[in-house]
């Protein structure tokens, strides 16, 4: 391509009315991991699940009116909303104001006391004393990115340290052969007014690196990750909303309930069953054949392009299982005006050979806006260089908008499975 186009303490558990579930051991306050499961079954298990984390996972709420002593665990409801289907244990750790950082610091730790006074024990006792596990479920970085406050790095290097201690708790479980599933570090009000005023840009910037690495990591290891679930999408923080606190930080029992079932829905083709009318926002990937046998559907990666906005410069290439040497592409572009659309214009055929008017165009619609996605296309092998550009949805290559920067590549390898191309408008 010539050079023009390439521009530039009393345990209180919220009870779910529509099934009772009970703890295990019995106590008045008994020491976390706590053990749910179907209070009327006896059936054996069809799989036991860890989920370790934070306030988030503790189900903290009710903060400005009873001092933070309530607790409504999203992994009750998702025990709840499983037992129509499938029998499932599962341990809740959850340790209030607890950081990434001191968690994977503490993993062999068997004593942590939380903030709200309870206590839990380091990830690999909890591994090693209740597995083993078929899934662990970690939901860890929001105190991390409230506490980098005090912290004058830049925001990618508070990220990638945040990052790297949510890794390792990740790893710990790794090394038991337990898979793992990510949850994404969810909207909060800070987040969400510093995106409408801009006045926390630090705070921002550093939340989306976090996520995008942690969802880019989930790609790069899907034999090790079952599931990038994007907690942002099922979510999304809202004013007066219901399943948030007056915080603007922690889930209400109803957000906690609510949240419950959407990872309760998502885990369920791992658990080798589906719901008919499943919910939106998951994609499906192929699987490993050594994993055939426990994930009969396949693992997942939750599609958060639309509420997660990637690095720019870094692309985010996941297997599909659509047929060999297939491509497509999701965009997340807000650039565009009433009238224009997204194209992918490339070194490919069809990808338009360079010609803005024969580029590949992207669709969206309301609901996923500002979220593009392309059919998928069978590429040539070898190395394909392409770009974005925005363009009028009719009069086609006419008056095209170019993306900055070097031009993109991606290798198309013969017999390669199709792949899902996943990038960010770069302003």
């Amino acid at each position: 391509l010539p050079s023009s186009p390439t521009r530039r303490s009393s345990v209180l558990f919220f009870l779910i009315p529509t099934m009772a579930a009970s703890t295990c051991p019995a106590s008045p306050e008994p020491a976390m991991p706590h053990c749910f499961r179907p209070e009327k079954s006896s059936a054996a298990p069809h799989a036991r699940i860890l989920a370790y984390g934070d306030c988030l996972t503790a189900g903290y709420h009710r903060r400005d009116s009873y001092g933070g002593k309530e607790f409504a665990p999203y992994g009750q409801r998702v025990v709840e909303s499983l037992a129509s289907e499938v029998v499932v244990e599962l341990w809740v750790c959850g340790l209030s104001c607890a950081t990434a950082g001191r968690l994977a610091k503490e993993s062999e730790s068997n004593s942590i006391r939380d903030f709200a006074g309870r206590q839990g024990v380091g990830i690999k006792v909890a591994l090693a004393k209740h597995g083993p596990f078929d899934f662990a479920l970690i939901m860890l970085g929001t105190n991390d990115l409230e506490a980098a406050d005090q912290d004058d790095s830049p925001s990618q290097t508070i990220a990638q340290r945040i990052f790297d201690n949510i890794k390792r708790v990740h790893m710990a479980c790794h090394e038991t052969n337990t898979r793992t599933v990510i949850l994404s570090v969810p909207e909060s009000r800070r987040y969400c007014l510093s995106m409408e005023n801009g006045r926390d840009p630090d705070y921002v910037e550093s939340w989306r690196h976090l996520n995008a690495s942690l969802l880019k990591w989930s790609a790069e290891n899907r034999d090790k990750v079952a599931l990038f679930f994007d907690t942002g999408k099922a979510m999304p923080w809202a004013p007066a909303s219901e399943y948030w606190e007056s915080d603007g930080l922690h889930f209400s029992a109803a957000g906690s309930c609510y949240f419950g079932d959407c990872i309760a829905e998502a885990l369920l083709p791992l658990l080798g069953t589906r719901r008919t009318g499943e919910r939106d926002g998951y994609h499906r990937h192929s699987v490993d054949p050594q994993h055939s046998e426990t994930l009969p559907s396949g693992s997942i990666i939750a599609s958060c392009a639309n509420k997660l906005q990637l690095d720019a410069g870094e692309d985010i290439i996941v297997d599909d299982a659509k047929e060999q040497n297939e491509v497509s592409f999701t965009v997340v572009c807000c650039a565009t005006k009433p009238g224009e659309a997204v194209f992918v214009i490339g070194s490919d055929p069809c990808l338009g050979a360079w010609k803005p008017g024969d580029a590949m165009r992207l669709e969206t619609n309301e609901e996923i806006f500002p979220k593009w996605t392309s059919k998928a296309v069978r590429l040539e092998e070898g190395q394909i260089e392409f770009k974005l550009i925005i363009g009028p949805e009719k009069n086609r290559g006419a008056g095209v908008r170019w993306e900055t920067g070097e031009n993109r590549s991606i290798v198309v390898k013969s017999q390669s499975a199709g792949t899902v191309v996943c990038l960010k408008w770069r302003t």
